[in-house]
Formats: structure tokens, sequence, C-alpha cells
């Protein structure tokens, strides 16, 4: 397994995107816009690689002021609950603390609000729905 940051629209980018299609969006019934991707120009990129093969990804966008979001975070159901999300998110935290990054915020969706809980985020907004679907807003602090 091998954790790492990739470049914006490279072969393990392009891999990722079909991930979170088909975990994030294609159960929705929801496809990327062109402007969803141009967008993501601006974002970091965390993924975990297996055996060549990128079995789970997320994002980073700055938000200014030390503050960075998580979005788009998934991980393939074959490898769900094996402990790997949990690795590329500590990773995450990891490159956060490295990098002077206060704060992480993230929209998480219902299912996934244990996951983030158990890793020390904190809900700071009662349930809303994003997407068709109940999400919380979380955060965690990070110390370097």
């Amino acid at each position: 397994m091998n954790v790492k940051i990739v470049s914006y629209k490279s072969v393990e980018y392009y891999q990722a995107l079909a991930l979170r299609d088909l975990v994030l969006r294609a159960p929705l019934g929801l496809i990327f816009s062109t402007q969803d991707l141009q967008s993501e120009e601006e974002c970091i990129h965390f993924v975990v690689e297996l055996d060549d093969v990128i079995i789970a990804t997320a994002q980073m966008v700055d938000l200014a002021n030390s503050s960075f979001k998580m979005r788009q975070v998934a991980v393939h159901p074959n490898f769900q609950g094996l402990g790997y999300g949990n690795e590329m998110v500590a990773f995450i935290e990891n490159w956060a603390a490295s990098n002077a990054v206060e704060r992480i915020i993230l929209h998480a969706r219902e299912t996934a609000c244990d996951f983030y809980l158990r890793r020390d985020y904190s809900i700071l907004r009662e349930k809303f729905i994003e997407v068709g679907i109940p999400h919380y807003f979380m955060e965690k602090r990070i110390s370097s």
C-alpha cells in the first residue's frame, strides 16, 4: 500500500476520478461537469495505491486562513472497512500538520460520520441535505 499525492490530470488522477464516480456520483445519478473537473486543478489530490490500482482517494482545497476542506473522499467498495480510508486520512492529517494547516473541515455523509468522529472530528452544525442525502459539517483542529 502506498499513500501519496498525485498531480491533476495524471494517470492516477483519472483513476481516482473513476473511483469517485463509482462510489460517490453514480449511486446518486450524478455526473461530473466540465466546471467540476476544471475547479479540481486547485485541489491537492491524495490516493491510496495497492498493486498499482487506486483503491481510495480524497482531495484537499485551500480555504485560506490555514484551513483546508477535505472533499470527495472515496474508498473502493471491495476495500471499505479494511483500514485504507483511515490510513489515507491519517496521511492527510500528517500532511496538514507539516504544512501549517490549523483546521480541516468537511461535509461528511451521514453514513461516514462515525468514521470521522473516531478520528476526533467534531460536528459543528445540525444535519443538512447536500446532493440529496444527509451530511454533517465537521472539523478537526490540527496541531503541528
